[in-house]
């Protein structure tokens, strides 16, 4: 589906708006976490070997927790898109059924199309209908 007709669908829009936020507040942790494991590296580099073990400790759980923490936000967003996009296909099929379109598809220049004799770009007709709703 072309670009201007998802961005227009509210619930893919909230989605990317939400992912957008957990990656900020994301970010905050992990630099204010980063800066802590730093401070910590500059107070035992004339310190003893069990604090380096120490240190060295910690950075490998940051590095762990990072992933995990990527992932979940990866994996939460891919749900919550997977079930906006069975309920954009649902939507789409409405609006065919109210415009008795029996076919609608992507084009390549990035717009919604159907066939019937000739081609028409129906991406803002869609966008519309969507707003409607």
């Amino acid at each position: 589906m072309s670009d201007s007709v998802l961005s227009s669908y509210a619930p893919v829009a909230q989605i990317n708006k939400d992912v957008g936020i957990q990656d900020e507040v994301f970010k905050k942790k992990e630099k204010a976490y980063n800066d802590s494991v730093m401070g910590l590296f500059d107070s035992v580099s004339v310190s003893t070997k069990e604090k380096m073990a120490l240190v060295d400790l910690l950075n490998l759980e940051s590095r762990v927790y990072t992933h995990k923490k990527k992932d979940s936000i990866a994996l939460k967003m891919q749900q919550d898109l997977s079930a906006a996009m069975l309920r954009f296909n649902g939507d789409v099929a409405r609006f065919c059924e109210k415009k008795s379109i029996p076919v609608l598809f992507s084009s390549n220049g990035n717009t919604v199309v159907y066939g019937q004799n000739t081609k028409a770009d129906l991406s803002n007709e869609l966008i519309e209908f969507f707003g409607a709703e």
